[in-house]
């Protein structure tokens, strides 16, 4: 607009009226200065916004991996898990890292939840971030079985198969526990999903313990604590 009624401005114009707009100019700069400067100010502002989806993927990705966190934070028993999910957190940038006198203190790193099925399937649990991420993709192999409460933040839990059919039953037990190691362990029953590991995927960019999953089933259990 401002080029189209460039002949109308005189110098040292403070605004121009047109089609019922004021659009405010500076009177210390020429009209096509003013213009170009709207045409820099609007590149800048259309590169801006073609990175507002990917950082909005950013961080929705980072919310759900605080509310994953806080979740499990809220499961841990004993000073030893709450330890390691802090330390986690401060990995991932969400607490400060602690004060040079504590900072000696050696925490020992916990590993997964390990139980043995009544059919002898060896199922592992996670009950950190750090640890969901290390079950699923370094204990769990291609051909094994990965089971998540449905919708719910909690633990990734994996049945090693060996290749082998896993009986109902086993199923039924690692899920129970996917379910008690979750938001909804207070739940009477509990929607749990199961998926071939080789069918799960970090979310690019994302959090540790940060997946999504496809070709799934779904089971209900009631929640139960490992014997």
């Amino acid at each position: 607009m401002i080029y189209a009624f460039l002949h109308t401005l005189a110098p040292g114009q403070a605004s121009l009226d047109v089609e019922g707009r004021a659009i405010a100019l500076d009177p210390a700069r020429t009209p096509v200065e003013n213009a170009q400067d709207r045409f820099r100010a609007y590149d800048k502002a259309k590169g801006a916004l073609a990175g507002v989806p990917e950082r909005l993927r950013a961080v929705e990705a980072r919310l759900a991996s605080l509310d994953e966190t806080l979740a499990l934070l809220d499961l841990a028993e004993g000073f030893e898990q709450i330890e390691g999910i802090a330390r986690e957190a401060v990995e991932q940038g969400y607490l400060r890292p602690p004060a040079a006198a504590h900072a000696q203190q050696k925490i020992r790193r916990q590993q997964p939840l390990r139980v043995d099925s009544g059919d002898g399937y060896a199922i592992y649990v996670g009950r950190s971030a750090g640890q969901n991420e290390q079950v699923t993709f370094k204990i769990g192999a291609a051909d094994d079985l990965w089971l998540h409460a449905r919708e719910i933040h909690g633990a990734h839990v994996i049945v090693k198969s060996g290749g082998r059919a896993v009986p109902e039953a086993t199923l039924v037990e690692a899920a129970a526990l996917a379910a008690y190691f979750s938001k909804a362990r207070d739940e009477p029953a509990v929607d749990v999903d199961i998926s071939r590991r080789s069918l799960v995927r970090r979310v690019a960019g994302g959090p540790p313990g940060l997946v999504t999953y496809r070709a799934e089933r779904t089971i209900r259990v009631a929640p139960r604590r490992p014997a």
